[in-house]
């Protein structure tokens, strides 16, 4: 399945991702696009902003409680394809438990041909 998907991704936390996340969410919603949004790592703060932007649960994604096959069928579950994806990354590329949680964005990413944002 192909998805358009974006990937909203800082150097670190206090960066901005969450506006930006949801500015883009609220455009999308905006223009008449089908928006999903996700968020990396286990946050349940963020998700609540999306979901009151697009008035959809927002769901998390996280390789420390779920191993890459899990993750994977959890981002592609009950998608469609003319949805765009927004996914919003984990708080900072050096912020967390035990340093840069790289899986998220190794099976999102490269194993989904994901397009990445950079702010």
């Amino acid at each position: 399945m192909k998805l358009n998907r974006i990937m909203i991704a800082a150097p670190k936390s206090g960066s901005g991702k969450t506006t930006i996340t949801c500015g883009l969410l609220q455009a999308f919603k905006d223009a008449g696009k089908n928006v999903i949004s996700y968020k990396c790592g286990p946050d349940y703060i963020d998700p609540m902003f999306h979901q009151k932007v697009i008035d959809v649960p927002a769901k998390n994604l996280d390789t420390f409680f779920t191993d890459e096959e899990t993750t994977r069928k959890l981002f592609l579950k009950n998608r469609k394809e003319d949805e765009l994806v927004i996914l919003e990354g984990v708080m900072g590329l050096f912020d967390g438990l035990g340093g840069i949680r790289e899986e998220v964005l190794r099976i999102i990413w490269l194993r989904l041909q994901e397009h990445l944002l950079f702010w």
